[in-house]
């Protein structure tokens, strides 16, 4: 690594020229991937290179090493329109799958901060900011149609995680699954009216069509709380492999189903629902907020970047219909909205019934305990897959 490494400008400005003083190691790189830092007395950078399988599962899971290409025009695509957000990239290799970055010294997992219950400042305005300006700039409001459709095709190629998140999120929790993994026996009763609840099982159904068939923007594809750091004054977003072009408001549903799930952790005594906590506050404050936020930057957006081929100025300002476009706009942003509730209803009840643990109940140790807080999130997520074309605001 270090003799590849070493021939790359970009990286010896950083670390210098004398690989001797150059350290290896070891980040916590999830399930999917290798993760290292080069430190030297000069920086660091940050190493990411794609595993041919699924960490947790083992080797006979094999998962698509050409996921960080993908990633890597994400970010490269993500970064023209909220370049204060991305990591730099300094150096990509397809054939390697390896990715070198900046290293964001002095940032932590947004996770661990929710579930140290720890406030963020100004969490949901940057966190709306980049939703908006990610979801508009890379739809048809902004570009041409071909535009859209060729960029559309050049994520097409990550089906290996399309097809792996189209079965464990959509499929897993409502089926027999062996990776199935719930606190039984305290949800199995639960675990089993999911399968046979028909109404909700459609309604996931056309969760899932939109997922597979529906290439309006280029989300993240995978925004829970793992995937943002925080900093003294800034905010990044990391691990973007499950980018794709998706509905609009997909990447709402991670981020607040995790969020939520962090929400409904915060009672440790969960045997007694008692009255919301100030951190519990401070949450639902931030949901608005990023709402608030969201809707505020994609009307500016509408009303001065609306220069692709869907809803064109000519079809309604050009003509003076003001009327209308407002009207588009408010059809839209609501749309928006009722993706959002779904999709979080999604995350929140395949965390809990599918595979994939939520590192935020862990706080609640005793097993039956955490199972109230699972019920109630999954009841919660059950309400908002039943209800999300019933939302009429945050």
């Amino acid at each position: 690594l270090i003799s590849k490494l070493s021939a790359v400008p970009q990286i010896t400005a950083i670390l210098g020229n004398d690989t001797t003083n150059w350290n290896v190691r070891e980040l916590s790189g999830g399930n999917l991937n290798l993760v290292h830092a080069i430190d030297a007395a000069a920086g660091s950078v940050c190493v990411k290179q794609s595993l041919p399988y699924f960490r947790a599962l083992g080797e006979d899971s094999p998962m698509p090493l050409d996921r960080i290409v993908f990633e890597h025009r994400a970010i490269r695509e993500h970064a023209r329109h909220m370049p204060n957000m991305l990591p730099q990239i300094l150096y990509f290799d397809a054939d390697l799958f390896l990715m070198v970055m900046e290293y964001l010294d002095g940032y932590t997992e947004l996770r661990k901060l929710l579930m140290a219950s720890k406030t963020c400042s100004s969490l949901g305005e940057q966190l709306g900011d980049y939703l908006a300006r990610t979801m508009f700039l890379t739809s048809d409001l902004a570009l041409s149609p071909s535009e859209r459709r060729l960029q559309a095709a050049s994520m097409a190629g990550n089906w290996g995680m399309f097809k792996w998140m189209e079965e464990l999120c959509y499929t897993d929790p409502y089926t027999h699954r062996p990776r199935n993994s719930w606190n039984s026996p305290y949800l199995d009763d639960i675990a089993s009216e999911f399968r046979r609840d028909g109404p909700l099982k459609r309604a996931v159904a056309r969760l899932k069509e939109k997922y597979m068939a529906d290439p309006a923007v280029l989300v993240h594809g995978d925004l829970h709380t793992d995937s943002i750091l925080v900093g003294e004054n800034s905010i990044r977003v990391i691990d973007m492999e499950h980018s794709f072009y998706g509905p609009f408001g997909y990447d709402f549903g991670h981020l607040l189903g995790h969020l939520f799930l962090n929400y409904f952790s915060q009672n440790k005594d969960a045997t007694t629902f008692k009255k919301q906590t100030p951190y519990q506050a401070w949450l639902v404050d931030v949901i608005q907020n990023l709402w608030q936020h969201f809707v505020t930057e994609f009307t500016l957006l509408w009303n001065t970047s609306r220069t692709g081929g869907s809803y064109p100025v000519e079809l309604f300002e050009g003509c003076g219909d003001l009327k209308s476009s407002t009207l588009a706009l408010k059809t839209l942003v609501q749309r928006t909205l009722h993706n959002a509730a779904g999709f979080t209803g999604i995350e929140m009840n395949r965390r809990i019934l599918g595979w994939g643990a939520v590192p935020d109940f862990e706080n609640i140790e005793d097993a039956y305990c955490r199972s109230i807080t699972e019920r109630r999130c999954l009841n919660f997520g059950r309400y908002l897959i039943l209800n999300a074309n019933r939302f009429q605001d945050i």
